[in-house]
């Protein structure tokens, strides 16, 4: 067994190490070296090894300099594992494809210079496709997890704290019944650091690779309050000045750690005025990385920030802060006005924003450049630190009169007392402990405490290759592994809708719950046209229709209550009302009895007469009609209208009539003996503790959606009304779809009634109830399936005021999440054949395969009109648990003696699931079960998948040919 130390050896970046084993070789990271250090004896896109060697790869996480050149190994010819945990590879997941990018605007620039000099063109290191390639590879793993990287070599990672997701990788190598056990620190994180969990300690080691950037002295902010009380200083300080707060920052990791203690000097009001002060994150890779934070808070969040979390949402949601994604929003930020907090990357000042910033501030002696992270050799934040008068940007050279200020609290890495802690800590004595990743005078002074401790110590130069003895401590056994885990199918789907989300350039945010236990939450892009608030799961989104099934719960608690009885009429509680007395509460809920609605009457025509003849534009004739039939509309007006409508019997398409719950709203308010705004928050939001729901103007909640260049408020009504207003979070309305689940609102009485097909304000539609309201750009939806105990809310806001034409809008994005969750939770095993019928016959119609398929099999409005016309064809849905999946045609002529199944098809979203399979089991049975001995089928010779399927059921071609089409027969 021999290890070779292929990076950040005597230097800093560029980790790689390489563990020769039983014929296999594995790495640990596979770093881009930076600064000073790519000018070593390997090159920045050198290899000790040949890429087509390496069997596996360890990731201890996701910075550049130690995942940067795993694109460049896949370029050159790896195909094998990269083992890491499931932070990491999200990180990597917008990390590495960022390293892309640089990597070509990098050559792009050097062959624009190599054109005009005549020289010849360089490719880049490696391209987005690379990138791209490269997470193919990835398979996540989670803390504590005993993996196999081959047979006789195991790996766990254990949470080191330096990086959301970061490890220390024990490796267990077994040869001949002896097994060695070497640990690989990755980069140890410091304690008591906020947001991530403390540094674990090792159980036992024969070999330790230990990092040592620190090694030679202790941090200057020993302690979180040392650190916060630094940060206050050179924030007061530089606001003092006048000028900007320039902070080169790591876009993953230090950014969210700025803004986590910002957000704490803003709670303890440590600097006064900060909130006043705009804080800009100028980094598109920083502010993916701030999602991805939120999004794996619960599995990777330390106890304090989980409390943050709980109390006051998001860890870095600052009422101050503004985001800039584009380079025009970037360079804009310059022209701000008096000061700003300007935290942009690359952290080392050697790419990225943070040098067009640097050069608009530099020369001024008013603003304040802040270094909170380590600076390599050779930088140009190492140049500035060490007290360069003037440096070069963009070809001019720039004088440096601004304050240079320095924080080493902010560090991700261990002090020397941290490290020599995390080594002592390892207990069993390890037979030499390797020091990498520091400076060689920061190593060699080290390596002196590190001996103290009584441990052999190496300290190896770039390509020293070590033989390493087995079974060297005695006392080391191969454990067992882990189980391997099914991936959780809410993980799957909260990964697929935020996929989705970024394809179609959807902002939004997504909670979803089984019981009280979160199962997904997400947040993408940002709340409000100008760029300022990033989504949340506490974002205010307009509630909308939603409206209606807080009204229907609150009206059925009142029932319980006795204060309102809902088998009564409702000419006591809502005489105003000309019809009150031939309509009760029950029957508006059940939607046995509507009230008209009025905006399907004159009301909207004559709005948009209004803005016809007003030559309004889109967004004017908007507002004009939601003040219209929102809450500006009164009682007293709108009773004028509803009382000219009769009471309709509808009892299949009423439920969500507006003008029946504005009537219903009136009634639970007079019944409670308050407003209906104060109704809801005492009997539904505050006892589920839904904090962020209000329809009451007075809780000034609103929410920001942009509808192309202009911005609309859409907040609570002017008055509160039954069917409409008011805001929610998707945190709130997944926890008030639990509620209804978990029996915890109503009684079992009233939970049956909240609950019958489409009652309530909620709509039922394959197994699933659900209630979605709003325009295209901004849509709020509820998903509760009992089956699957799973409540799901998705609040989306488009970027533009597009139509939703092709699909791809807020609208179609929240009834995608259906489609998702059907598509995780169905099973084959459940499939059924119905007969087509007035309840599956619309659904069946929606059904569709991909478009390369669509050659071999009719659509299936065709094949029911075949049905229809022709007299011996039987249709049937294939459901599951009651969701229409696919469409099945038999023929049984039994005068004839012939059975056979005419079409077949499985809708794309359910295929490569067995449905298929399960199907025509189904209906060779359906077909036995009439009579037949035989099945015959059709099919084209072309579909090899089909005929795949059939033979493996027994099918065989009988040399028949009818239409193209070649027929197959099975015994029964």
């Amino acid at each position: 067994m021999k290890l070779k130390f292929c990076g950040a050896a005597r230097c800093v970046t560029g980790s790689c190490h390489m563990l020769c084993y039983d014929g296999g070789k594995v790495l640990i990271d596979c770093g881009m070296r930076q600064g000073a250090d790519e000018k070593g004896e390997l090159g920045a896109s050198d290899f000790a090894f040949d890429p087509k060697e390496i069997d596996a790869v360890l990731l201890t996480h996701a910075h550049i300099d130690h995942s940067g050149l795993l694109p460049l190994l896949v370029k050159r010819g790896f195909d094998g594992k990269i083992i890491t945990t499931k932070a990491t590879a999200e990180l990597s997941g917008i990390m590495l494809p960022d390293s892309a990018k640089i990597q070509e605007q990098d050559a792009e620039y050097q062959n624009r210079k190599n054109l005009r000099a005549g020289k010849p063109m360089v490719e880049p290191m490696y391209t987005s496709a690379d990138a791209q390639k490269t997470l193919e590879y990835f398979q996540p793993v989670s803390y504590g997890d005993i993996v196999e990287v081959w047979p006789g070599l195991r790996a766990r990672f254990n949470d080191i704290g330096h990086l959301l997701g970061s490890a220390a990788i024990e490796l267990w190598a077994e040869e001949k019944g002896t097994t060695t056990k070497l640990v690989f620190s990755g980069d140890i994180g410091r304690d008591e650091r906020p947001i991530l969990r403390d540094p674990s300690s090792i159980d036992g080691a024969d070999y330790v690779v230990m990092e040592g950037t620190y090694g030679d002295r202790e941090h200057d902010a020993t302690t979180e309050e040392d650190k916060e009380k630094q940060l206050a200083d050179v924030l007061k300080e530089g606001i003092a000045r006048g000028g900007n707060i320039v902070i080169p920052s790591f876009a993953v990791g230090r950014t969210q750690e700025l803004l986590y203690t910002i957000k704490r000097l803003m709670m303890k009001n440590a600097v006064p005025g900060l909130e006043k002060i705009p804080v800009f994150v100028d980094s598109p890779l920083g502010i993916n990385a701030t999602k991805i934070y939120e999004r794996c808070a619960r599995e990777y969040y330390d106890e304090e920030a989980l409390e943050m979390l709980k109390m006051s949402g998001s860890p870095f949601d600052l009422p101050n802060l503004r985001v800039a994604e584009t380079g025009e929003e970037s360079k804009l930020i310059n022209f701000q006005p008096g000061c700003n907090i300007i935290i942009s990357s690359s952290g080392m000042c050697d790419a990225g924003r943070i040098r067009h910033h640097l050069k608009h501030n530099l020369y001024r002696p008013d603003s304040t450049i802040l270094f909170v992270g380590y600076q390599a050799n050779g930088t140009l934040g190492r140049i500035l630190l060490d007290g360069a008068k003037s440096v070069k940007l963009f070809g001019e050279q720039i004088q440096v009169n601004a304050a240079i200020r320095r924080i080493e609290g902010f560090s991700g890495h261990a002090g020397r007392s941290e490290l020599l802690q995390w080594i002592r800590e390892i207990g069993s004595a390890p037979k030499c402990v390797f020091l990498v990743h520091g400076e060689s005078e920061t190593l060699d002074k080290f390596a002196v405490d590190v001996r103290a401790l009584g441990l052999d110590v190496e300290i190896p130069d770039l390509l020293d290759e070590y033989e390493l003895s087995y079974g060297a401590s005695g006392v080391v056994r191969m454990p067992a592994l882990t189980p391997k885990k099914e991936e959780e199918p809410d993980l799957f789907i909260g990964r697929r809708l935020n996929m989705i989300a970024k394809q179609w350039g959807i902002n939004g945010a997504l909670y979803c719950m089984r019981g009280e236990e979160p199962l997904y939450d997400t947040a993408i892009g940002v709340a409000d046209a100008n760029k300022q608030n990033l989504n949340g799961i506490h974002t205010r989104f307009a509630a909308g229709e939603i409206t209606m099934a807080f009204t229907a719960a609150a009206a059925l608690i009142l029932d319980a209550q006795g204060k309102l009885n809902m088998d009564a009429s409702l000419d006591k509680l809502v005489p105003e009302y000309v019809h009150a007395a031939e309509i009760t509460a029950k029957e508006l809920l059940l939607g046995q009895k509507a009230v008209p609605d009025y905006a399907d009457y004159d009301m909207s025509f004559k709005l948009y007469q209004q803005a016809h003849k007003e030559k309004l534009g889109a967004m004017e004739t908007f507002k004009l009609t939601w003040n219209a039939l929102n809450g500006a509309i009164s009682d007293e007006d709108m009773l004028n209208i509803v009382n000219k409508l009769d009471v309709v019997d509808d009892p299949e398409n009423s439920a969500g009539r507006r003008s029946s719950y504005r009537i219903l709203g009136m009634a639970v308010a007079r019944a409670y003996g308050k407003s209906l705004a104060d109704a809801l928050n005492e009997l539904v939001f505050a006892p589920i503790g839904m904090k962020d729901t209000g329809l009451d103007k007075e809780a000034e909640v609103t929410y920001t959606a942009k509808m192309g260049d202009e911005s609309i408020v859409v907040g609570a009504p002017k008055l509160c009304a039954g069917e409409a207003g008011g805001v929610v979070s998707a945190y709130d309305l997944a926890h008030f779809g639990t509620a209804l689940l978990e029996g915890k609102l109503l009684d079992e009485e009233h939970t049956d009634i909240m609950l019958a097909p489409n009652a309530c304000g909620l709509r039922t539609l394959n197994g699933w109830y659900y209630a979605d309201s709003g325009i295209e750009q901004a849509q709020s939806a509820l998903y509760i399936n009992a089956q699957y105990g799973v409540s799901a809310a998705m609040l989306a806001n488009a970027p533009s005021a597009k139509e939703d034409a092709d699909e791809t809008g807020a609208k179609s994005f929240v009834q995608r999440m259906r489609y998702e969750m059907d598509d995780v939770y169905l099973k084959a095993e459940d499939v059924q054949l119905e007969r087509i019928n007035d309840a599956n016959v619309y659904s069946v119609l929606k059904l569709a395969v991909n478009e390369d398929q669509q050659e071999f099999v009719a659509g299936n409005d065709i094949s029911l009109a075949e049905a229809a016309a022709l007299e011996n064809a039987l249709p049937y849905a294939v459901t599951q648990n009651g969701v229409a999946v696919g469409f099945a045609l038999l023929n049984a002529d039994k005068d004839r003696g012939v059975y056979e199944i005419w079409r077949l098809m499985i809708d794309k979203r359910f295929q490569h699931k067995g449905f298929g399979t399960a199907a025509m089991k189904l209906a060779m049975a359906e077909l036995k079960r009439m009579g037949a001995e035989k099945a015959q089928i059709s099919v084209e010779i072309g579909n090899e998948a089909a005929i795949a399927m059939y033979q493996k059921l027994g099918f065989s071609f009988t040399g028949r040919m009818e239409y193209g089409e070649a027929y197959m027969e099975c015994e029964l």
